[in-house]
């Protein structure tokens, strides 16, 4: 926990801290871990970097599932690119649940459950992911051989294990206007910037949060009339009051679309 703490540095604009052992930045770790997490993953896997030698490397264009290799159970690690998490319900909607971007592992979960039906790992830019066997994986040579890639392993499952749990409890607890503004608010803090590329649309923001295209438009909607962010595209987000959209996100205002 003392290295956690000590590895954090202020951005004079927005005020946050970016803490360099996971990669996400905020002055408000309570709900920022949440936010940050939900869909941008990035650099937490580096340590698996020292073994991309047991593994074999393939390269994915834009657009392309990634199919055969998740569905043997290998954990994958992204070397370069960006991969979308996505899940379809019994209802057949599909949902983002993360986007992974380099020095992060994914497929680890069904690599251990043996079972992740209706999931799917989309390219969102061309990417190159190195797969490491899982019966090689979850060896006790390979346990007693490196330990600390088991040990970081241990702690990505810790916070993806979190992520969820906490978005469960957002679901149930949260409106739909307070999650919103914590995607933003994660994004502009992201590029330490109150005017971003957020490469997002509503639909897919929508898909993210389980809601209706129409619901986050309205919402979003409600935050322009409110002077909080001045535009929302795919292109750009600009945030006009960056202190109200922090209020909302930690839920002291919350009024429901």
């Amino acid at each position: 926990m003392r290295e956690y703490e000590t590895n954090k540095t202020e951005h004079p604009k927005t005020g946050s801290t970016r803490d360099s052992r996971w990669g996400f930045e905020s002055p408000y770790a309570g709900f920022v871990e949440y936010a940050a997490h939900t869909v941008w993953l990035r650099e937490m896997n580096r340590p698996w970097e020292k073994i991309l030698d047991l593994g074999r490397f393939q390269k994915f264009k834009k657009g392309q599932h990634i199919v055969a290799d998740v569905a043997t159970g290998d954990i994958a690690y992204l070397v370069s690119g960006k991969v979308q998490f996505a899940k379809a319900g019994i209802t057949g909607q599909e949902r983002i649940v993360f986007i992974f971007r380099s020095g992060t592992i994914f497929n680890e979960i069904p690599s251990l459950s043996e079972r992740m039906h209706g999931a799917q790992f989309i390219c969102l830019e061309d990417s190159k992911v190195c797969f490491f066997a899982r019966e090689k994986v979850f060896s006790t040579k390979f346990v007693t051989e490196y330990p600390e890639i088991v040990l970081n392993l241990l702690g990505s499952l810790g916070i993806k294990s979190y992520i969820l749990y906490s978005h469960a409890c957002e679901m149930q607890l949260s409106s739909v206007t307070s999650q919103i503004c914590k995607v933003f608010y994660t994004l502009v803090q992201s590029e330490n910037s109150l005017c971003v590329n957020p490469n997002l649309t509503h639909y897919e923001l929508s898909c993210i949060l389980n809601v209706h295209r129409t619901t986050v438009s309205r919402a979003v909607g409600k935050l322009k009339c409110a002077g909080i962010i001045e535009t929302f595209t795919k292109k750009k987000l600009v945030v006009t009051d960056m202190q109200k959209l922090t209020e909302i996100a930690q839920g002291k205002e919350v009024s429901r679309p």
